[in-house]
């Protein structure tokens, strides 16, 4: 059976950091017109000013919508991202949904609350309208509410599921008192959606809600920061793979240790079969670099299996050196490279990446943006302080964040076809002209007064 295709066409966030409100839309958020080419689409702007903080939201909806965390994790992680002004935050997605001859476009949203030290998700909404072949009008398909007595509503919906099966009653409200203790979605949590699959007459709701689960799980990668630190302190290397093999298909983070790691058969098996995979590429981002597995021979693991030995290497002109020892850049690159695989040739596959330029030389990422922008298939989504992307991508890709925490993500107004978009960025920083502001000016004279103030405690 065909896989459904998912795209995200806009992302709203309230509440999250400093972003008290802020909106990007995709750019097919206007049409009808569900195309397969890639989308790239850059956040710039001032440090502070919100960049992170979609990339962070993204990580929650992967999160909630994957159920794909583990409930401390998630809350020591999600816990500081909510607004210190404010208990709630609120996030907004829509998606489109191809699968076969249909298409849909899906709605999804939530909150998520501070309360006694932990995360509550509450208030959900899942709805959908038809496009292709035949249009329906949106359609709420669950809601939940603090509110309600039933475990979810529509309530035609809720009585016609029950009428069904008796037994929904019970296992439904249980699954609703335990998406509470777990910090879970009521909604993409494994023992509703077996109730959803198997209780909904209407083909078209159970396939809004695999699809869009099946996406957060399988199909949204979301590299944020903590990813990259444990690079630059030469912790780990953590790579994001998606990898497959016959009638197998592997996804997640493989840590690999910046010298021997011992695996089992398996993990070896998958660990070779990535580093070959990227093996095809890496050479032609970084001119003559190829990876290899430096094998050890075989060890015992702890729990008494034998195992192999190996450590990843980098390769060049016959040499091979310990991959810790290459640059940060280079490391960062391998890091997401399987990843960005995926998605150039995926439809369905959306890769975001916080500071997509740390450590990338400016031609390089502009050319590799180049290539997937023109002829890659899935979506990125990234944030950089890098300008050279403003001059090989195309208006509509890139968004700034602005000094508003109401309005935090606007596309700059009146650009020309031949108006190179950085030259104007960096007029705009100096001058202004867009419909807000985005950059809180600072002083070269205050900076420089700050710095002899400060020099004074060494005297």
């Amino acid at each position: 059976m065909m896989e459904s295709v998912v795209k995200i066409r806009r992302i709203h966030i309230n509440n999250i950091k400093n972003v008290k409100s802020g909106e990007i839309l995709s750019s097919f958020y206007n049409t009808n017109q569900f195309e397969m080419s890639s989308e790239v689409i850059g956040i710039y702007g001032q440090n502070g000013l919100g960049k992170t903080a979609l990339i962070n939201a993204l990580y929650i909806l992967k999160c909630v919508m994957g159920c794909d965390m583990d409930k401390d994790s998630f809350n020591e992680d999600i816990y500081p991202l909510i607004n210190s002004e404010s208990k709630v935050a609120t996030l907004s997605f829509d998606f489109v949904i191809q699968k076969e001859t249909k298409q849909f476009d899906a709605y999804y949203e939530f909150k998520i609350e501070k309360k006694d030290k932990t995360i509550q998700i509450f208030d959900e909404k899942l709805s959908y309208k038809g496009v292709l072949p035949e249009k329906i009008s949106k359609v709420t398909i669950i809601e939940t509410s603090r509110d309600q007595d039933l475990a979810f509503l529509p309530k035609t919906r809720y009585e016609e599921l029950i009428s069904k099966n008796k037994q929904y009653k019970t296992d439904l409200i249980v699954s609703r008192k335990m998406a509470e203790k777990e910090i879970e979605s009521f909604i993409f949590r494994k023992e509703s959606l077996d109730i959803f699959t198997e209780g909904f007459d209407n083909e078209n709701f159970t396939t809004v809600i695999l699809a869009l689960h099946y996406f957060a799980k399988m199909k949204l990668f979301v590299i944020t920061n903590h990813h990259h630190s444990v690079i630059h302190v030469n912790m780990l290397l953590p790579l994001a793979f998606r990898y497959q093999k016959d009638e197998t298909l592997s996804v997640g983070d493989f840590p690999i240790r910046f010298g021997e790691n011992k695996l089992d058969k398996d993990e070896y098996a998958l660990f070779k079969g990535i580093i070959n995979q990227m093996s095809l590429l890496i050479h032609t981002i970084i001119p003559d670099m190829y990876l290899d597995l430096k094998e050890y021979g075989k060890v015992i693991l702890e729990n008494g299996q034998t195992g192999i030995s190996v450590e990843l290497m980098s390769k060049r002109n016959g040499i091979s050196i310990p991959i810790k020892y290459e640059s940060d850049g280079i490391k960062k690159i391998i890091s997401i490279l399987s990843a960005l695989i995926a998605m150039y040739n995926s439809e369905s596959i959306c890769v975001a990446v916080d500071e997509l330029d740390a450590g990338i030389f400016e031609y390089l990422l502009g050319e590799m943006l180049k290539v997937i922008k023109d002829s890659g298939k899935g979506q990125l989504i990234f944030t950089s302080h890098n300008l050279r992307p403003l001059e090989v991508l195309d208006k509509t890709s890139i968004y700034f964040t602005t000094t508003n925490p109401m309005n935090r993500y606007i596309q700059f107004s009146n650009i020309k076809n031949n108006n190179n978009l950085r030259d104007v960025y960096l007029r705009t920083i100096d001058l202004g002209g867009q419909k807000e502001c985005v950059y809180q000016e600072t002083s070269s004279y205050d900076i420089s007064r700050a710095f002899r103030l400060a020099g004074k405690f060494y005297e």
